[in-house]
């Protein structure tokens, strides 16, 4: 009796062993997963930065100087002509080269603004901001504690993104003429509370939408490891909590 029950016990053992050894292998696997997972995703968003970034600078350097230069060129041409005869062709060309190069420059600093590198986030997103006001009809405070500087370039460059497609999407849907962005670092954490006073929108029934600015935000808010909130219903204001660890 004692041996069979001696048995019993290593038998039960060896199973519980094998069952926790199992848990902690499935464990281990999750763990894994994830962590590729993360890392894939990590190359594909590192990816598509650098391809922004790349394409700004051959737009700037490369078509960007060459637009400027036939500019320059276009305008000697039409200082000779304009002495000869009273035509205008070449100040008409010279109209839509200046045109072109502007198109470049906004495309240019959409890729990759300059200001978010040479400056700083806090910087670049009061570039932003002026940038929208001056061009759209709608009023954006801006409200900064800091510089915001201790952070990771990475994170910079989303955070910069999540703000423009917030005003993006505030600009086309939201019929509103106030935008309010208090950005904050507290608790080693990022917290951006914006608002706007427009007509608002069911948060659930968009998401269920193809809403590519609101996933692109989500996707970003994800990326960081942060949370996000959005607090409106139709006919109310619009209330973006996001909280991003730095």
């Amino acid at each position: 009796m004692i041996g069979a029950r001696a048995l019993l016990l290593l038998e039960w053992f060896l199973v519980y062993r094998n069952r926790q050894s199992h848990k902690l292998s499935s464990s281990r696997i999750d763990i894994l997963e994830k962590q590729q997972k993360l890392l894939a995703l990590d190359y594909i968003v590192q990816g598509q930065e650098e391809e922004r970034e790349r394409i700004a600078r051959d737009l700037h350097d490369g078509l960007g100087g060459i637009l400027t230069s036939v500019r320059h060129q276009i305008h000697a041409l039409q200082e000779q002509i304009t002495s000869l005869v009273k035509v205008d062709i070449a100040g008409d060309a010279e109209k839509m080269i200046i045109k072109a190069c502007e198109e470049v420059r906004r495309i240019s600093h959409d890729m990759m603004p300059a200001s978010l590198v040479d400056l700083g986030l806090a910087d670049a997103v009061q570039d932003l901001v002026d940038d929208i006001k001056e061009h759209k009809d709608l009023d954006i405070d801006l409200d900064t504690e800091s510089q915001l500087e201790n952070i990771s370039d990475k994170v910079k460059v989303h955070l910069y993104r999540i703000i423009q497609e917030v005003a993006d999407n505030t600009i086309k849907h939201a019929k509103a003429n106030n935008l309010y962005i208090p950005m904050v670092e507290k608790d080693n954490t990022i917290i951006l509370e914006i608002s706007d006073n427009g007509k608002g929108f069911d948060y659930a029934t968009a998401k269920l939408k193809d809403g590519l600015r609101l996933k692109s935000i989500e996707s970003r808010v994800k990326y960081l490891e942060g949370t996000m909130d959005v607090v409106s219903s139709s006919g109310n204001v619009c209330v973006y909590h996001i909280k991003i660890p730095c």
